[in-house]
Order: C-alpha cells, then sequence, then structure tokens
C-alpha cells in the first residue's frame, strides 16, 4: 500500500537535478541571484543521517545509508552518495583550488577564471577550515621533505595547490577537541532554507528529463511511489555526478545511437557521446602498521609534484583501515569481489572478533595518479533510473598507468623507510592471533605475515619481492586495484558540452555542473572544484537568462 500522495511539486524558473556538491553550490548561486530554484535529490537530508555531521564517523558513514555500492564491471567497488549534500558529506573533507592551466585545459577558454576563482573563495570562506597538525601529520610532513616532496614545516595554509608541499582547507574542522563538525555542500541549502525561492525536495528521484523537441522543459519524479512532472521556466541543470548524470542523460533521449536503441528511448540528441570517457582515477594506496596508538586523522600535510604526475596524502587511526577494506575488498582480487564477500568482510570486522582493532592500527600512505590515461564507460541498463548503470572503468587499460603505479608505489616505500615515520614503523615481531581466521579469504594480501621472513615495516596488501618480474608486479597491481571515488569524464565540456556555459549540445536550457564535465582528471582531490564549478555556473546562468 502506497503512503499517501505528496503535494504535486510546482513549476520552477530552474530545477537542479542532484543535491551534492555542484547542485547545492549551483543552487545556492541562482538563490542569492533572486532566481526561483527546485533541488531534487534522491537521498534523505544529511541531518537525518548523524554520522554525516562530523568526522569522527569517517570513512564508516562510506558503508553506511548516505552512500550507495556499486560493483563495476571490473569487479571493483565503487560508491556515489545518496544523501543531501552528496560526497560532500561522506569524503574525507579536502577543499582544494586548480591551477589555471588546469582550468582552461579541462573548461575551455571560455570560462571566467576570475569569477571561477571568486566562487572557490566564496565556498571556503563559508565551509572550510585548514587542517591542524598532529604529531602523526608533522612526522608525515617531514617524510615528505625527506624524499625531496615538500618542506618539513609547511608555510601558511594554502587554498591553491603547489608544486610542493602545503597544509590544505578541508570541510572538516579539525580545530575542536572530540568530535570535528563537518560543512558539506548541504549548509548552502540549509542556511538559505528560509527563503521563499529555494525549495529542497529529498527522497525524490528524477526520472528522466522532459523535452518539447530541443527545449528542455522540465523533470519526472518519482517521490513516495507516484510519479510527478515539473515544469522548468528558464532550465533544468544536471549535477548527479558522474555516474548519474550519464545514466539520466541517456534515459532522457542524449546519447550513443546504439545505447538509445538498447533503452527503446525516443533520441533527442543521438550521436553525443554520453557515458563515455570514463575516468575513475587511479590511486595507489599502502597501509603500514603502526608501532604507536593513532587517532583519527583526515590528513595535513599534502604534496604534489606535476614532474612525476603524483599527489601525496595520509590519512590514519579511527577505522580507516577496516572500513576501507570494507569498501574497497582490495584484499582480494576484483574478480573474487561479491557482495557474498562484501557481506564476510562486515562480519569479519565486527568488534567481537577483534580483527578491526588490528586492521586500525595502520596508516594510509597515498598516492594519486594526476594523468590517469585509461577509459571507461558508463552505461544505463534499463529505463529504470533506480537501478545503477553498467560501469566499466578499464583499469590498466592504457599500460602508461602501469608504470605510474609502479612509481607511485616507489614513492610511497621511499616514505615506509624514512627517518621521519620510524618510530610509528612496526616491524614484523608476531602474527596476530586474529589474522588466521581470513588467511584462507584474503592468503596472497596477508601471506607475508606468516612467513619466517624479517621486515622491518608490515606493509599491506602483501607486496612482491623486490626481485620479482615486472610481470608479477603488474599483477600485483590488477589484483590490488581500488576505486578512488574521483570519478571525472562521463559528459564532458568540448565533447558533450558548449565550454561557455555547459549546454548540452544539440539543446537548449539544459545544463550539466557536476564531475562529469571534466575531460581529464583534476591534479588533486576533486571537491572544491567541482562545488566551485557548480556556483561557477549557478551566477553564469542566472546572469544570462535575465
Amino acid at each position: 500500500q502506497l503512503p499517501p500522495k505528496p503535494a504535486q511539486p510546482k513549476a520552477a524558473g530552474w530545477i537542479v537535478v542532484g543535491g551534492g556538491a555542484s547542485g547545492c553550490a549551483a543552487a545556492a548561486a541562482l538563490v542569492d541571484a533572486g532566481e526561483d530554484v527546485i533541488v531534487f535529490e534522491r537521498g534523505p537530508s544529511d541531518r537525518s543521517i548523524p554520522d554525516t555531521q562530523q568526522a569522527q564517523t569517517w570513512p564508516a558513514v562510506v558503508n553506511g545509508k548516505a552512500g550507495q555500492a556499486i560493483r563495476w564491471e571490473d569487479g571493483t567497488w565503487g560508491t556515489v552518495a545518496k544523501v543531501l549534500g552528496g560526497g560532500t558529506e561522506v569524503n574525507g573533507g579536502l577543499f582544494l583550488e586548480e591551477d589555471a592551466e588546469f582550468l582552461r585545459k579541462a573548461l575551455g577558454n571560455d570560462v571566467d577564471l576570475e569569477e571561477l576563482r571568486a566562487s572557490y573563495r566564496f565556498l571556503a570562506e563559508n565551509l572550510t577550515t585548514p587542517l591542524q597538525p598532529s604529531r602523526y601529520g608533522s612526522a608525515f610532513a617531514e617524510a615528505l621533505a625527506e624524499i625531496g616532496q615538500g618542506l618539513a614545516n609547511p608555510a601558511d595554509p594554502s587554498l591553491a595547490m603547489r608544486n610542493h608541499s602545503w597544509v590544505p582547507y578541508s570541510t572538516i574542522n579539525t580545530r575542536p577537541q572530540g568530535r570535528w563538525p563537518r560543512r558539506g555542500a548541504s549548509v548552502l541549502l540549509h542556511e538559505r532554507s528560509h527563503l521563499s525561492n529555494l525549495r529542497v525536495f529529498t527522497d525524490a528521484l528524477v526520472q528522466r528529463v522532459a523535452f518539447d523537441g530541443d527545449q528542455a522543459t522540465g523533470v519526472h519524479i518519482e517521490k513516495k511511489g507516484y510519479d510527478f512532472f515539473v515544469p522548468a521556466r528558464k532550465g533544468v541543470i544536471l549535477a548527479a555526478g558522474a555516474i548519474l548524470t550519464p545514466q539520466l542523460l541517456q534515459l532522457s533521449g542524449i546519447g550513443p545511437k546504439e545505447v538509445l536503441s538498447e533503452l527503446g528511448v525516443k533520441a533527442v540528441v543521438p550521436e553525443l557521446p554520453v557515458g563515455k570517457n570514463f575516468i575513475d582515477r587511479n590511486v595507489m594506496t599502502v597501509a603500514v602498521w603502526s608501532a604507536l596508538p593513532l587517532p583519527l586523522m583526515t590528513g595535513y600535510a599534502m604534496a604534489s609534484n606535476r614532474s612525476l604526475g603524483l599527489t601525496l596524502e595520509t590519512e590514519a587511526g579511527g577505522r580507516v583501515a577496516s572500513e576501507f577494506a570494507i569498501a574497497s575488498l582490495a584484499l582480494t582480487p576484483p574478480k573474487l569481489r561479491d557482495q557474498w564477500l562484501r557481506s564476510t568482510f562486515e562480519a569479519l570486522f565486527s568488534p567481537i572478533l577483534g580483527i578491526r582493532s588490528i586492521m586500525d592500527q595502520m596508516f594510509q600512505l597515498v598516492a594519486l595518479n594526476q594523468q590517469t590515461k585509461s577509459r571507461g564507460t558508463i552505461k544505463a541498463k534499463s529505463r529504470d533510473a533506480n537501478e545503477a548503470p553498467s560501469v566499466h572503468a578499464n583499469y590498466f587499460s592504457d599500460p602508461r598507468d602501469l608504470d605510474q603505479a609502479k612509481l607511485a608505489h616507489k614513492t610511497l616505500m621511499q616514505m615506509v623507510h624514512s627517518e621521519a615515520l620510524k618510530e610509528y614503523i612496526s616491524p614484523k615481531v608476531f602474527v596476530p592471533p586474529a589474522i588466521p581466521l581470513i588467511s584462507n579469504i584474503v592468503s596472497s594480501s596477508f601471506s607475508c605475515l606468516f612467513s619466517r621472513s624479517e621486515a622491518n615495516a608490515i606493509v599491506l596488501p602483501c607486496m612482491p619481492s623486490e626481485d620479482a618480474s615486472s610481470r608479477r608486479w603488474d599483477k600485483y597491481f590488477r589484483n590490488t586495484v581500488v576505486s578512488s571515488y574521483h570519478y571525472f569524464g562521463t559528459a564532458a565540456v568540448g565533447s558533450v558540452l558548449e565550454s561557455g556555459d555547459f549546454r548540452v549540445k544539440g539543446t537548449r536550457n539544459l545544463h550539466v555542473v557536476d564531475a562529469s564535465v571534466f575531460p581529464v582528471p583534476t591534479h588533486v582531490n576533486p571537491q572544491g572544484t567541482i562545488m566551485a564549478v557548480g556556483h561557477y555556473i549557478g551566477k553564469r546562468l542566472a546572469q544570462s537568462k535575465r
């Protein structure tokens, strides 16, 4: 039996589909300009999920109600947010500004960099604070300097990325003791909720965009089991993310002709490469067993090196290692990472068995590949927008990504062997008694713990020997590959969108503002740039439609 039918949402000047990082920012800019705006978010309000409100629950929040896990066709697992505020309510909080060269390359020459940077500053001033130092964070900064990737004592915090180490800003405020409050993108809507020109609907799934010829006229939504059509007088802005925006475009008749034909969808623009060029940024992570207790740390100093094409970060303590092990299942090869294994890991990492406390005595060293070359696809499986699309990341299809993985791993191991981190490195002195319980499931990843060879550090997943063949190392990288949660490219500027106002080519009044607009990956964590693009395009559309 269906619940009582909700009231029909009235028409709006602008409809924003997706209340995530870019959608909230775009809506805020439009509302501040006096425009009439509706935001449709498929998930619940962030305020109904307490774990999204502060950082002590990170990254466990990724595995909860605020995230939707999707298994790629490659076997890896990704996550898309399903909550007001989107990824800003479940991620590690880093808010960074890209350099001008990247923004021009990615967004085209029509972008107004001064106005875009004004959006960065507006959002940073309203949502962020600098990350605060900690004992381990300072040691990590010193390790970066020791291997030639930065300064032992980074200068003042910087919003803009640098070509060495610096202290970034974050939407997680690490100044207070205890609970670290999070100010994600949803704050931009909550602080404007009293305004009559803003309406926000949560648990409202947009099924498709409606058209009159080539003009977007509104959206079809489903809420509480009932279907509605909601008109848009000025335009529709898609901000559902690089996984779900291409699915929605395809369901609306925009995409490769063969995909639309398979779906049985009437074509509006049948030749655009929507869903192609999917990028799941390559990331290299090593987990290192610590000799010292580690409180939760979402980062402190980080470093970028354009020559190497790497960005180096860290996180530690809390439940970081165990929750990411559940989210990614990276301790097994991708072909084995099915739903049964996910359920098994959840049980194995329950507090009862004690394995979680062992896993969480680790810190994570992370290297982001700034120039991931491999490309995959996103394809709607059916005409039901509630069914997750088919995702194929196609990892390492470009051999340059394997070369970069080797470089990233070598760089991280230099940090493992640095003097700065020496006091944190726990040598191999014992095999924890609970580990054998899962040895059959993750034998290759834990095999080094059971060998009798000496080691000056315990690093997971277990690595091949230093003299192993290149083929053996390639297999290691393929078997341990994980999603970075940094997704791009599936409705890119240039191929799918016009560069000026991010309008979908061949249409009128339909725009895209999320991470799918970037034809190449960002150099650093993309949250700040995604939000800034949303805000910038919101301002630009408000001005152009007056």
